[in-house]
C-alpha cells in the first residue's frame, strides 16, 4: 500500500522504516513540528513524575534529568516509558494505555495530597489534570515542548493525493488529524477514496465529524495495532 505519514519527522522516519519492512510504500509529510518551549524546570519537592508523551523527555536538559531521574515514574503508553528509560530515568512504576486509565492507578497507589510534576506538551487533553486536581492532588506542570502546525503539505504528498496514488493515511493524534484536514481543504484535495487509519477513537473524531467515509480505528492505542489494521485491507 502507498501510505501517507503525517507524524513529526523523527517519529515518521521510524514508522516509515517499519512500514517498508512490511512491504508498504510510505510517503512522509509532517503536519506538526515538535519544538522545545525552553521553560525552566519548576522547583519543588515531588513524589513522582508523570508523563503522557514520549516527546516530554526529548528536550529535558541533563541537569533536569539528574534532578528527576530517581523519582517514581508514571506514564501513559509504553513509548513514553521507553523514552524515559532511554533519557536516563528508572523504569516506570505505572504504565497505563491512556490518560483516563492512569488517574485511578495513581489514586490506588498514592494518597492525596501527593505532589506530582507533570511533563507534557503545550497542546494536550485536560483529562488527566482534571482527574488529579479533582482528587485533591498537587500537580506542577512542566511544558517541555510544543507542536507547531505545518503551513502546507509537502508537494509530493499533494501530488500523490491529487492523482489518487495514496491508499491510506495514518493518524496518530487528534490535533494532527485536524491540521491535516485543514491543509487538505486549503489544497482542495478530494479524500473520499482514501482510508484513514487512526490510533484511537479520539484521534478519529475529526475525520468522522468531517464525513470521511473510510475511517479505521486500531484495537488498542499502539502503533503495532495500527499496522495490523493495514494487513489485507482494501477499499475495493
Amino acid at each position: 500500500m502507498r501510505i501517507l505519514l503525517l507524524r513529526a519527522a523523527p517519529d515518521a522516519a521510524r514508522s516509515a522504516a517499519e512500514l517498508q519492512q512490511r512491504g508498504h510504500r510510505p510517503l512522509i509529510s509532517p503536519v506538526i513540528e515538535i519544538v522545545p518551549t525552553g521553560l525552566p524546570l519548576p522547583s519543588g519537592s515531588f513524589d513522582a513524575v508523570i508523563a503522557s508523551s514520549a516527546q516530554a523527555f526529548k528536550f529535558l536538559a541533563p541537569e533536569e534529568v539528574q534532578l528527576l531521574r530517581d523519582l517514581p515514574l508514571l506514564c501513559v503508553g509504553s513509548r513514553a516509558a521507553a523514552a524515559a528509560l532511554k533519557s536516563g530515568f528508572r523504569a516506570a512504576s505505572i504504565v497505563a494505555p491512556d490518560a483516563k486509565s492512569l488517574a485511578p492507578l495513581i489514586a490506588a497507589k498514592y494518597p492525596a495530597p501527593a505532589h506530582f510534576i507533570y511533563l507534557a506538551g503545550e497542546d494536550r487533553k485536560p483529562d488527566l489534570e482534571e482527574a488529579l486536581n479533582a482528587a485533591q492532588y498537587a500537580l506542577t506542570l512542566h511544558e517541555t515542548y510544543s507542536a507547531e502546525a505545518a503551513e502546507k503539505l509537502v508537494p509530493a504528498a499533494v501530488s500523490a493525493l491529487e492523482y489518487r496514488e495514496i491508499d491510506a493515511i495514518l493518524h496518530y493524534s487528534r490535533r494532527s488529524a485536524e491540521i491535516f484536514l485543514d491543509l487538505a481543504a486549503e489544497a482542495k484535495l478530494d479524500l473520499e477514496q482514501i482510508a484513514h487509519f487512526c490510533l484511537s477513537a479520539d484521534v478519529a473524531a475529526p475525520l468522522v465529524e468531517a464525513g470521511q467515509p473510510h475511517v479505521i480505528i486500531a484495537d488498542t492505542p499502539e502503533e503495532t495495532a495500527l499496522f495490523r489494521k493495514l494487513t489485507g485491507f482494501s477499499l475495493s
